[in-house]
This record gives C-alpha cells, sequence and structure tokens, in this order.
C-alpha cells in the first residue's frame, strides 16, 4: 500500500498490518466515493483510503500481533 485508494475491497477481503492497530476515526468524502479509515498504535497513525461508498460499520478490525481489517 503506497497511499492511493485500495478498490474492489468487497465483503470477506482483508487488509493485515504488522502489529497491533484501533480504529480511530472514519470519514468519508463528500461524493461518497473514498472512505478513509484511521488506524493508530501508540503514537502512529495510518490513513488507508477505500474507494467505493463505505461507513465505519463496513470494517471489523482485530487488534494483535497481526491487525486484520475486514469487510463486513
Amino acid at each position: 500500500y503506497a497511499g492511493s485508494s485500495i478498490s474492489g475491497f468487497a465483503a470477506g477481503d482483508f487488509v493485515d498490518l504488522a502489529g497491533s492497530w484501533s480504529l480511530l476515526n472514519f470519514s468519508e468524502n463528500a461524493a461518497g466515493t473514498v472512505g478513509t479509515l484511521t488506524l493508530a498504535s501508540g503514537t502512529s497513525q495510518v490513513a488507508l483510503q477505500f474507494a467505493g461508498a463505505f461507513s465505519a460499520s463496513s470494517f471489523n478490525v482485530t487488534s494483535g500481533a497481526t491487525t486484520i481489517v475486514g469487510h463486513t
């Protein structure tokens, strides 16, 4: 992932992140075409952009040694 939008993220898909991350925020652009999921680990943050119409409830975040972001 290099900062561009993740497209084609459908139910049953997952994104794995090294380390333990927690959901900080979700926002969507005014057109409803890109959702930004922001995760935090200590003082570090990562913002993943997903192309499509999403809401915060579209994602399931499971933290552990690896954090798994799933599409519900």
